[in-house]
């Protein structure tokens, strides 16, 4: 009897331990509807992709382990009519992601308009946003369109099309590591906000969101100095980490890049 209350002492301390190692993690995901959000949650929690979503309706909570993290998602739903749902869940979240559709040019302004909304609103806790422009694999150019002028005479080239910003620092300048990907005021290789060009985005010309940099230009987002540019020519100053990537629910691209950035929260 001694020795089975010995084992069980020992079981009941080991579990205390091993879940005492892994971390807690809560996440809010936002967007407008039909963005990707259940798509990106059904991700995280390992269910298979499916083409035909049901729209959430209010909150949909979901619970998955990545390593040795145990993540808690909120999939919030998109209609106006739930959104005054978003406040209550954005106290309580250690992470705040926010979806947009890159292929619909119909509900990109109110798209922006309403993630500039969320970031001024929960500025002060300081919570890091990752954005993620999701639909990449929609938005190809068009056979029927050629090199895409911008709006301003701005000279702007990135050495390619990033999924994600490219940070470098002067210990590493190659490649980012992951630990690096966690950036209000880091060195951004090749990134000038100011002399990103702006583009009038038509409908033709939505594949080049996939850009991250034009990306973040485009919702006003300055990643090097941690500056967000609204839509009403203010501008804020954000203490928190900003996340920007475009990815693929569907396709699984930049995916797991995603999950690597969020680990390092």
């Amino acid at each position: 009897m001694k020795l089975l209350r010995n084992l069980l002492d020992f079981l009941r301390g080991y579990m205390q331990w091993f879940f005492a190692q892994r971390q807690q993690l809560r996440i809010a995901v936002l967007g407008l509807q039909n963005s990707g959000k259940s798509t990106f949650t059904a991700f995280l929690t390992g269910e298979p992709f499916q083409a035909d979503v049901v729209p959430t309706l209010g909150a949909n909570i979901k619970r998955a382990t990545i390593g040795q993290t145990s993540i808690q998602i909120y999939d919030l739903a998109g209609q106006l009519r739930f959104r005054f749902l978003w406040g209550r869940y954005l106290q309580k979240v250690d992470l705040i992601v926010y979806v947009m559709d890159l292929s619909d040019h119909t509900c990109w302004e109110q798209s922006k308009s309403t993630l500039h909304e969320v970031l001024v609103a929960t500025n002060t806790e300081r919570v890091p946003v990752l954005v993620l422009g999701n639909k990449k694999d929609l938005t190809d150019v068009p056979l029927s369109v050629g090199q895409t002028e911008p709006t301003q005479g701005q000279s702007y080239r990135s050495q390619q099309s990033n999924t994600t910003a490219n940070l470098s620092s002067p210990s590493s300048p190659s490649d980012p590591s992951p630990y690096q990907w966690k950036f209000i005021k880091p060195l951004l290789s090749h990134y000038d906000y100011d002399d990103i060009p702006k583009f009038n985005l038509d409908g033709t010309n939505q594949h080049i969101l996939k850009d991250i940099h034009i990306l973040s230009k485009e919702i006003g987002i300055d990643l090097c100095n941690g500056i967000l540019h609204t839509t009403s020519d203010t501008t804020l100053t954000m203490d928190r980490d900003v996340g920007i990537f475009t990815i693929s629910c569907k396709q699984g691209t930049c995916m797991q890049e995603v999950i690597d950035w969020i680990l390092q929260i």
